[in-house]
């Protein structure tokens, strides 16, 4: 497998990412598992997930496939759609927004302490929430 290093991280990521937006719906929480496990055998270490994707189901099935080797993947997620029941504060790109789906996210598929956001607007780099050491 070939790897580059992704923008200015210093981070080493696999020439191919793993997406994953459609495990835990048409591909069942086990073919979602065994791919993962086949990507990580042909030296894939870089994933991409959303907590749209599925309705979160993808990041959990994430979490648990990386589990043993959380600390040499590295999981790019999404944020900024969301539901469309109307209720306010769960879609967009707010402060709150940001830090709920975070707080969400960090649980199941924590896998770095460094946090970069990007939207196809804008681009920034912050520190963590205080709750990820």
């Amino acid at each position: 497998m070939n790897y580059r290093t992704l923008g200015q991280s210093g981070l080493k990521v696999s020439a191919l990412t793993l997406g994953t937006m459609m495990f835990g719906e048409q591909t069942s929480t086990e073919d979602s598992l065994r791919i993962i496990d086949k990507a990580w055998d042909q030296g894939i270490n870089f994933i991409d997930t959303a907590d749209l994707y599925t309705g979160g189901r993808s990041e959990e099935i994430v979490g648990e496939a990386i589990a043993r080797n959380r600390q040499d993947w590295v999981v790019a997620s999404k944020v900024g759609f969301g539901p469309t029941d109307g209720v306010p504060n769960r879609s967009g790109l707010s402060r709150k927004r940001l830090f709920n789906a975070w707080h969400a996210w960090i649980p199941t598929t924590w896998t770095s302490t460094t946090c970069t956001a990007k939207t196809t607007t804008r681009r920034w780099r912050s520190p963590c929430p205080p709750w990820v050491t």
